[in-house]
């Protein structure tokens, strides 16, 4: 029965919206007589002109629906478009994410779309958005088939998990058939790009013949860039980052159109082997059809087959030659990529041993030092430039935030939100030029007695609790002395004839496992007490450290001081600092601290002081900050919302 036979006007106006929606069809939510909130999303999965043609189609269908529909209210913003976006993954598509972000914040009632795979191409995605979005009292409206998702029946979820099928069986038959036209351009030696700098792709009757003609201005830069690399004089080569600055100083364009040259431009240049007329197929590989995952193989270019001495092949020949007049010849080629293979292997953090740079030191040593609480390193940035007799002027800055943007940048541009959500603002290098002087006061001046002894009370904890695991050793070695014996004695059983074989080898084999179990916990409390035995401070050591004469005089400790005492400085909100030393005498490579991603456990270590040994901690008044920026020696303007009182915790490790 509709709900208009069930309910009049009035009732609707008042009714509990979920409790209407769980009771509506989709005829139903059409013939509403009360006003509703929707959103509409279209989507195409590439730029072909045919498929913008349909996607234009699909847009101008969807808000003629919405506006022959009185009771519909749509707002500009909720009208969200995906524009050459595949289907398979909802985590690849801007639009349909603010659209979820905008679902979480109740922001509408009803999402309007054309068909089920505009809206989803993986069945189990769209089960769970469904259900997600239930628990938000939205349902999706989905014209062709006629599904109200907030209330099917059997038939209607049968119905619908058969289209999702069969959408996500097409794009994986679709994934399948790319694949294998892929291996055939293989065979063939057929190219699988549309488009490479340097050349002007040139299209045949049969696609299979598509080849490639230098371009006359952009091959030129090609080549200057191979010519400049590979120099005959070794002391006139250049650099990625020179080369890049060559190019933009000689209006050389880069493929964009612009002088917008860089390191990593001119490296996929020299990386390229296209340019010596070959193919180098499998650089990537796709992990997961439906998800469209794509790995880099890190495939090397392997110039000729090489052979063992009995013959037998060890490595083939992965180039497949082109049709097509190479810009640079093979030996100069060979030639760049054996200079840069020369260069990775210096890299100081070259795990991989090939061409991926490592992590660098920055030249600025606060900068190696300081850390932000989510993780991240923080980068120094120029505030000011050197200008008329002045010094630059710096910030550090959150590298999370350099890389994806900052909350407030996020939400002012519409950019999707991520897991971290750093928004600490940047620190002034005077603010850590003035906490180095006052660290370092307190840790080698006067203060320099009641943190030693701060420090015989932490190595005083450390040693009883290093006790623990080594009582556990004992009582673990008389378990393990114990079961021995039990083998002694069963073996002289077996040998008596007073245990057949059978109970034997049942009792044998527990045993066995006995000790085995036994071996290793003793070997995991070994490892705790052996490293419980390093972390202990060496008193005598670290007494002699701290009488070291340090230079107070200047604006800030010397960077030489600050590399060779300052373990890492991490930055917290509200203006608190952990400032943790390296007593050793020895310096410390900070790199090992920098993380490849976001943890939220680790940045949780990083914003709580259980993990650390905190020997002092002091507040630097506001009134201080300010006679130090207006110092003489610092001669800085000092700007109110920009300080605030700092408060410094100091760690030993």
């Amino acid at each position: 029965m509709a709900i208009l036979g069930r309910y009049t006007p009035k009732d609707l106006k008042g009714c509990n919206k979920r409790k209407l929606f769980l009771e509506c069809h989709f005829e139903d939510i059409l013939n509403m007589t009360v006003a509703v909130r929707v959103a509409r999303y279209a989507r195409e999965s590439t730029n072909h002109e045919d498929q913008i043609k349909a996607l234009e189609n699909q847009v101008e269908r969807l808000d003629a629906f919405i506006a022959d529909h009185e009771n519909f209210v749509i707002k500009e913003k909720y009208k969200y478009t995906e524009r050459g976006v595949s289907g398979r993954r909802m985590d690849d598509r801007d639009a349909f994410q603010l659209m979820l972000e905008a679902a979480r914040r109740r922001e509408f009632d009803i999402i309007i779309v054309q068909d089920v795979c505009r809206f989803a191409r993986n069945m189990r995605e769209l089960l769970n958005i469904i259900e997600e979005l239930k628990q938000y009292d939205i349902g999706i409206l989905i014209l062709d088939g006629k599904y109200w998702t907030f209330n099917m029946d059997e038939t209607d979820i049968l119905r619908l998990a058969l289209e999702a099928g069969m959408a996500q069986g097409e794009s994986m038959r679709t994934a399948k058939r790319v694949h294998n036209g892929v291996e055939s351009y293989r065979a063939r030696g057929q190219l699988v790009v549309s488009g490479l700098f340097g050349y002007v792709y040139v299209k045949k009757v049969d696609r299979r013949n598509n080849t490639f003609c230098i371009d006359p201005v952009d091959g030129l830069t090609v080549k200057t860039i191979f010519d400049l690399y590979t120099h005959p004089d070794s002391t006139k080569r250049m650099g990625s980052q020179r080369i890049a600055a060559y190019l933009n100083d000689h209006g050389m364009k880069a493929a964009n159109g612009k002088l917008t040259w860089t390191a990593s431009k001119v490296n996929r240049v020299l990386r390229n082997e296209k340019y010596m007329g070959y193919i180098l197929y499998g650089k990537f590989l796709v992990e997961d059809t439906i998800t469209k995952k794509k790995i880099a193989t890190k495939v090397k270019p392997v110039k000729e087959d090489s052979y063992d001495d009995q013959g037998n092949m060890i490595e083939s020949c992965n180039l497949i030659k082109g049709d097509w007049e190479p810009i640079v010849s093979e030996e100069q080629w060979w030639l760049a990529y054996q200079i840069r293979s020369e260069k990775a292997a210096t890299y100081i953090y070259s795990v991989r041993g090939n061409i991926v740079n490592g992590l660098r030191e920055s030249v600025d040593v606060i900068a190696n030092k300081s850390f932000c609480q989510c993780g991240y390193s923080l980068s120094p940035q120029y505030v000011h430039v050197a200008k008329d007799g002045k010094a630059a002027q710096m910030r550090y800055k959150c590298r999370c935030q350099i890389n994806m943007g900052s909350k407030a940048y996020k939400v002012s541009h519409q950019v999707l939100a991520n897991q971290n959500q750093c928004d600490l603002p940047a620190v002034s290098e005077v603010k850590m030029w003035l906490m180095s002087k006052k660290v370092f006061e307190r840790v080698f001046g006067d203060n320099r007695e009641a943190i030693l002894e701060t420090i015989r009370i932490v190595k005083e904890a450390r040693t009883l609790a290093k006790e623990s695991p080594q009582a556990s050793i004992d009582r673990l070695q008389g378990e393990l002395e114990e079961a021995k014996v039990q083998q002694d004695n069963l073996y002289l059983d077996k040998l008596a004839g007073k245990t057949n074989e059978d109970t034997y080898t049942r009792l044998a084999f527990r045993l066995q496992e006995t000790v085995k179990t036994l071996e290793e916990k003793i070997a995991v409390y070994r490892k705790e007490v052996a490293g419980a035995d390093k972390e202990v401070f060496d008193l005598t050591g670290i007494e002699k450290k701290l009488y070291t004469y340090v230079d107070f005089s200047g604006v800030k400790v010397s960077n030489e001081m600050i590399d060779l005492f300052v373990e890492r400085i991490i930055r917290r909100e509200n203006d608190e600092f952990l400032w943790v030393m390296n007593l050793s005498g020895e310096r410390s490579d900070t790199r090992k601290y920098r993380i490849a991603e976001y943890s939220e456990e680790y940045a949780k270590k990083l914003q709580s002081d259980e993990g650390f040994d905190i020997v002092d901690q002091f507040m630097i008044s506001l009134e201080e900050c300010r006679e130090f920026v207006t110092s003489k020696e610092v001669n800085r303007r000092f700007v109110p919302k920009f300080w605030q009182p700092i408060i410094v915790k100091i760690a030993v490790r």
